[in-house]
């Protein structure tokens, strides 16, 4: 209708929460096609290389970045980058910043999570909640008990310590890595920022994380 080609793209509004599913749909394709995935939201800053963590931790089909503001972790385990150790199901995870091996346990999660679009009231991050709940607390991995069993036992996945995959509280507000003396995080999402995107364009700047002329 012109109503909804006049809509703004908001967050919360209905045309943003279409553009969620769109990522989940083009990751779900390109996994499909045998690819490894790292989904990163325009709002996100990357300082490393993520794939070191990926690569420490083979056993894992998804790593998450997530809302919270806290860790588990202690200095020493921030010192070696390992991943959340109070990783459970209930972890408010974030679909702007996550990576997807693809296996066979993945690929056959993507494709029920592409296929709750039609069926579901909310953007692409509500709908993995539920998928990712269903079913019992699973178990640690045997070989990595920081991946744990998800999704009614059918998917082992991993959380990213939000220290080194930081969100916009955790990285401007509490700037937790510093608290825990971990390295320059791998990458941050500009969620938890006030004022749209002109608030996350401020606060980027004041980290010198945003791409201005160098008169500016």
């Amino acid at each position: 209708s012109p109503e909804e080609h006049d809509a703004s793209a908001g967050w919360g509004t209905s045309l943003w929460t279409r553009n969620t599913w769109q990522k989940v749909f083009a990751v779900q394709k390109i996994v499909s096609w045998g690819y490894d995935v790292i989904l990163s939201d325009l709002d996100v800053v990357w300082w490393r290389d993520p794939s070191i963590i990926f690569d420490k931790h083979p056993q894992a089909d998804m790593f998450f970045s997530h809302d919270g503001v806290a860790t588990s972790n202690t200095e020493e385990d921030a010192a070696v980058s390992l991943l959340e150790k109070g990783a459970s199901i209930h972890n408010f995870i974030n679909t702007g910043m996550y990576m997807v091996r693809s296996t066979g346990a993945s690929r056959a999660f993507m494709r029920r999570w592409a296929a709750r679009y039609p069926h579901f009231d909310g953007h692409d991050q509500n709908g993995i909640y539920d998928l990712i709940k269903s079913g019992p607390e699973g178990e640690k991995h045997p070989e990595d008990p920081a991946i744990l069993r998800s999704a009614n036992n059918t998917l082992y996945h991993a959380v990213l310590p939000t220290y080194v995959f930081a969100n916009g509280h955790s990285y401007f507000v509490s700037k937790l890595h510093s608290l825990l003396n971990a390295d320059i995080p791998f990458g941050m999402h500009a969620t938890w920022t006030y004022e749209n995107a002109a608030g996350k364009r401020s606060r980027l700047r004041e980290v010198k994380a945003w791409h201005d002329p160098h008169e500016y």
